[in-house]
């Protein structure tokens, strides 16, 4: 039985509310300061299991490094009494001793190493930025007047240190205080109070809206936590690093206890589901996102073959026919498995090692042609965002370019109905005002087979004297930078972040292209910005770091200093 539009649009907003409400009520049943001290305790218990693998039951002595004893007592001295005593790594005492002990007796460095103010900053500025590697921390300092320092000196303090790199330390996300910072940050940017929005009164999504942004401003954290919690990430993330190190790796029977013991946290934080850190509430949003866009109505999907199948029927007749050729072989294939495409058969060939086709002469290769024609070639693409508004969800197309030879990105226009009719008058827009954000020299505009591209959209790209040039079908490579750089907005900011306000999205994304274009080092430009300005490089002033999002984006600069009244 087939069902109307209407009937379908009735299930699917009844499905998106529930979906709604089920976020709102899992979301603020959260006790922040319960899930951050339960996310300390097993931390905890993780940094004991660790620090008895590494000492062989307390026997050995641990390497202690004389930056550990900075960073460990800095933060050790934040903690509370009660909470002295959960320090795995040594005794309290001990450490304060050795706390002490390096700011009274700091260390000389090396003829080959740095200055010790200069390791200091390098440290500080890993473990603020959380996503920064060391190639970025490195062009970072040279940006701030420290033209000695070169990706290999970051590289050996961090590690010489046993401060792990960006991607370890990203593996359990962002502290909770920087979480709630972050929650906070969005829930001011959003575009008008509640209290002038009379046409949503009727919506249903409203009341719980504003049930969650109430609840974003009503966290109170509470400071001893907020130190514990910092410390045990810290003091986990080091002696992680000294497991790698020592190619020492975690048994079985230990993963099954600290199993167990993870079993009791969640139960004793959660009932339904597991939202200990930050990171897990994240993937959560996306989780319930997801469902969105997944069928509510029960019907029987066909199985889709494997790979495997594929790759012994593709043997077959490779054996069978021996003297095809390529063409031959794809036509076979495409009769007996309905969309695949002669990009995946050859894949598939080339895995199998059974048969590697002669490379031919077809003309100029894709990567050399766009060599040749970069510094007057743009590419463009879509990439989505789910938000869940006081509306509903919804979610929202983002149109960017970016140029090929100089890296310089710019949005073109977010939407929710992102369709070939929107897409065309942004650009009539451009035409019509003559202010052409892709500059005189811009000749081609690389775009992929999206079905927005109409014949009207292609035409006003040729009326900002551009010639739009169509990738070939099942070969996204071929708009490579297009494709990475929404690899470069999720993995350096969107992931880490869940939208609850349109005006909100429009202003993290405006942060960012504004960062990656004027702060943000880039290999192209030998580690300067794309966008270069004089303060590049200038050794007076004092440095300020400046957070566009908080702990996601984050620069330094350099600011006069205030002269004396």
């Amino acid at each position: 039985m087939t069902l109307s539009s209407r009937s379908r649009k009735k299930i699917r907003y009844k499905a998106n509310l529930k979906l709604y409400r089920r976020l709102v009520n899992d979301l603020t049943a959260l006790d922040v300061n319960r899930q951050m001290e339960s996310e300390s305790d097993y931390l905890f218990i993780e940094n004991r299991e660790l620090y008895l693998l590494l000492t062989k039951g307390d026997v050995i002595l641990l390497d202690i490094k004389e930056e550990d004893f900075r960073i460990l007592g800095r933060l050790a001295c934040k903690l509370s009494k009660r909470h002295q005593k959960d320090i795995v790594i040594m005794p309290f005492e001990d450490l304060m001793k050795g706390y002490e002990h390096y700011l009274n007796n700091p260390p000389k460095p090396k003829v080959n190493q740095l200055s010790l103010e200069r390791q200091h900053q390098i440290v500080d500025m890993a473990l603020a930025c959380l996503t920064w590697s060391c190639a970025h921390i490195a062009s970072e300092m040279n940006k701030l007047g420290f033209d000695e320092v070169r990706d290999y000196h970051v590289q050996n303090l961090l590690s010489r240190n046993y401060i792990p790199t960006s991607w370890n330390r990203m593996r359990k996300g962002f502290p909770w205080a920087t979480f709630v910072e972050i929650l906070k940050w969005q829930n001011s940017t959003k575009a008008y109070p509640y209290d002038d929005a009379k046409s949503l009164k009727s919506n249903p999504h409203y009341k719980m809206h504003k049930r969650l942004s109430d609840f974003i401003d009503n966290i109170k954290l509470d400071p001893e936590l907020v130190a514990r919690n910092l410390y045990a990430r810290l003091e986990n993330d080091i002696l992680r690093e000294m497991c790698n190190r020592n190619h020492i790796s975690i048994s079985s029977e230990v993963k099954h206890k600290l199993a167990m013991e993870l079993k009791k946290v969640e139960g004793f934080t959660r009932d339904m589901i597991s939202l200990l850190s930050p990171w897990q509430v994240t993937n959560y949003f996306d989780r319930v996102s997801a469902e969105r866009h997944t069928s509510h109505l029960k019907t029987k999907r066909e199985s889709k073959p494997s790979k495997k199948e594929k790759i012994t029927d593709l043997r077959k007749i490779a054996d069978e026919h021996p003297n095809w050729e390529k063409k031959q072989i794809r036509k076979a294939m495409a009769e007996k498995y309905k969309g695949i495409t002669d990009h995946e058969i050859n894949d598939l060939l080339r895995d199998m090692g059974h048969w590697v086709a002669k490379r031919t002469k077809g003309g100029v290769q894709w990567l050399s042609f766009v060599d040749k024609i970069g510094h007057v070639t743009w590419a463009g693409d879509f990439f989505c965002v789910e938000v869940f508004t006081e509306r509903g969800p919804k979610t929202f197309y983002v149109l960017f370019f970016i140029h090929l030879e100089t890296d310089l990105l710019f949005l073109g226009g977010i939407s929710s109905s992102a369709s070939s009719e929107w897409l065309k008058n942004t650009l009539k827009r451009w035409t019509e005002d003559g202010k052409n954000p892709f500059g005189p020299d811009a000749k081609f505009l690389i775009r992929d087979r999206d079905r927005r591209y109409t014949k009207d959209v292609d035409w006003c790209i040729a009326q900002l004297g551009m010639m739009p040039i169509k990738i070939s079908p099942g070969v996204p490579v071929m708009n490579c930078y297009a494709e990475r750089m929404v690899n470069r907005f999720r993995s350096e900011c969107l992931q880490y972040l869940s939208f609850s306000d349109e005006h909100n999205l429009h202003v993290v994304l405006e942060n960012f292209v504004w960062y990656y274009n004027n702060q943000r080092p880039n290999r192209k430009h030998g580690g300067r910005c794309i966008v270069d300005d004089e303060s590049y490089g200038q050794t007076e002033g004092e440095i300020e770091r400046v957070d566009l999002i908080p702990g996601i984006v984050i620069y330094f600069r350099r600011v006069p200093r205030k002269r004396a009244a």
